[in-house]
Formats: C-alpha cells, structure tokens, sequence
C-alpha cells in the first residue's frame, strides 16, 4: 500500500527530488542532533563493535583479529581495497557472536545472525559477505550453509568470504578466541 500511495504523491507532486530513509525521519533527525565527530564514525563499524560487544567471548579479541588478518593478506599475493578492508574490520568484529550457539549450528547461527543483524552502511552483496565470511569461520565451504542470498554475491565476494573465513578459523585455534593470546 505504501508503494501506491507513494506512486500518487510523485505523479501529483512531480517533486524535483526524492530522499528516502533507510531507518526512518527519526532517526535521522537524531542522527543531524549528533556532534560532528560522532556523525563522522563509520555506522558499519559502530554496529559491528556493538554486536561485538554484546555478543562475542571476548570483544577485544576482534580487532586483534583484524590486526592479524591485516598481516596475514600483507604477505599474501591479494590486492585489498578501501572497501574490502573495512568489511574485513567489521567481519572480524563479527567473526565470534555465534560461539554461544551449539558446534553444530554455530555456522548457520552465524550466517543467520549477520545477515538479519541491524547493520547499515552497507548494500545486501557486503551483508551476505559478511554473514558468509563468520559462517566460514565455522564450516570450511560455504555450500554448508545453502542460502538464496549467495546469488548476490560476484565469484570474488564468495572467495573472498571463504578466505577470510578460512584465515579467522586459523587464527582462532591459535589465540583460543582470546586476547592477548
């Protein structure tokens, strides 16, 4: 009903430009109240932190993570860009809020977690990304865990996921999922 009542009001209104609202007027008349500096905060990485925080064993633990896999794809013949790094840092602050849900399941817990998680800043091929990439921190192929959303994602992002994944699964045997380690 609303794509109707919509369609009305821009062939009535015939408006120069539209704005629409991902979170709603609300939120973004909160989001102009905030100070400059909070504003400039990537919302990715916010979220991320939060879920983090909320969810993880140890929530430092995440960008120890990013520090690592930072190192580890320094020595690796992969060309990273802006963008791909950033949803590394938050993959890696995503990469255990599933350890509470049975060995078994944590893959899919994952993977369902991240991809219905309240995470803006990102389009749907980085949320299935994202949620593909803890999912293989879990399971070693991605085929485990079937799911329409994979379609969204170029042949790169699937590999790209199932590495990332692969490298955290690494790195969690070796710092025990703990900081400092």
């Amino acid at each position: 009903y609303g794509a109707v009542v919509l369609d009305e009001i821009l062939r009535r209104g015939v408006p120069a430009r539209v704005v629409l609202s991902a979170l709603g007027v609300r939120e973004g008349l909160l989001y102009e109240r905030l100070a400059p500096e909070l504003r400039a905060e990537d919302p990715l990485l916010v979220a991320a932190r939060e879920l983090n925080a909320a969810q993880a064993r140890d929530p430092g633990h995440g960008d120890e993570l990013f520090a690592w896999t930072s190192a580890f794809l320094a020595g690796a013949p992969l060309a990273e860009s802006a963008a791909e790094r950033r949803l590394r840092h938050a993959a890696c602050l995503l990469a255990d809020v599933a350890w509470r849900a049975h060995p078994d399941h944590r893959a899919e817990t994952a993977f369902t977690l991240i991809l219905n998680a309240g995470l803006i800043g990102l389009d749907h091929a980085e949320r299935v990304a994202l949620a593909l990439t803890a999912a293989c921190r879990h399971v070693a192929d991605a085929e485990e865990i079937p799911h329409p959303a994979h379609a969204l994602m170029t042949p790169a992002q699937l590999r790209r996921a199932r590495a990332l994944g692969a490298a955290m699964r690494v790195a969690f045997v070796l710092s025990t999922g703990r900081r400092g380690v």
